[in-house]
Parts: structure tokens; sequence; C-alpha cells
């Protein structure tokens, strides 16, 4: 028995037509998995970001409230710089006890050294947040 040509390409291109949409569908939905990964994963680095800074940016509120050298500002500068911990550098970890120390002593407490230290802590906040960019 000969196979014709004709026959031969029209059972080809059958196969084909069975097999190229499912192949491609296939392609499309790996590719929309991993564009939605990636969006995942932008979506939770751009929410852990700006709670980062909302932490920071009550940092510099209570700081502001500290200044007054009130007790509650003094204690709400203690809180947020505890709740700030958690996300700088290790080696910047004893800085922010430093500071939470200075308003704890209040026998030795100096003005000019806890702002000396809080522009530090301003340093170390503001390249944490450059490397969360």
């Amino acid at each position: 028995m000969k196979i014709d040509a004709t026959i031969t390409l029209s059972i080809i291109v059958a196969l084909a037509a069975i097999f190229v949409p499912s192949l491609t569908t296939y392609l499309n939905n790996r590719h929309d998995s991993k564009i939605r990964r990636e969006e995942n994963k932008n979506k939770l680095n751009e929410d852990y970001y700006l709670h980062v800074r909302n932490n920071f940016e009550n940092m510099l509120s209570s700081y502001g409230e500290a200044r007054e050298l009130s007790i509650e500002g003094l204690s709400s500068l203690k809180s947020t710089l505890a709740k700030c911990i958690p996300y700088i550098p290790e080696e910047n970890v004893s800085e922010f006890l430093y500071l939470i120390d200075l308003i704890n002593d209040e026998k030795n407490f100096s003005e000019d050294e806890f702002d000396a230290q809080f522009k530090k802590i301003i340093s170390i906040t503001s390249n944490t947040l450059n490397q969360l960019k």
C-alpha cells in the first residue's frame, strides 16, 4: 500500500491541530504563573518596605515629642525604638540599645549626647530604608 504525500501531510496537520493548542495553553499558563509569583513577591516587598518606613516615621514623631523631655514622650520614643530594632542590621542594634539606655539613665541624662546618638539613629534608619528599596 502506497501512502500519498497529501494524506501524510493531512495527518501531520491534523495531529498538529490537536497538540499545538494544548502546548500553547500550557506555555501561557506557565508564563502567567511566573508573572503572578513575581507580582506577589513585589507586593510583599512593597508592603514590608511601607511597614518598616511607617515604624521609622513613628520613631521620628516620637523623637519630636521626646525633645520636650516629657516622661510620656521619652517613653513613647523608647517604645518606637524597640519596635524598629528587628528591621535594622545586626551591627547597628547596639546604637538603638544605647539610646534606650541613655533615656533610662535619668540621673546622667545628657541632652547633647541624646541628640548626637539620635543623629546616628537617623543615619542608620536612612541607610536601612535605602537598602530595602
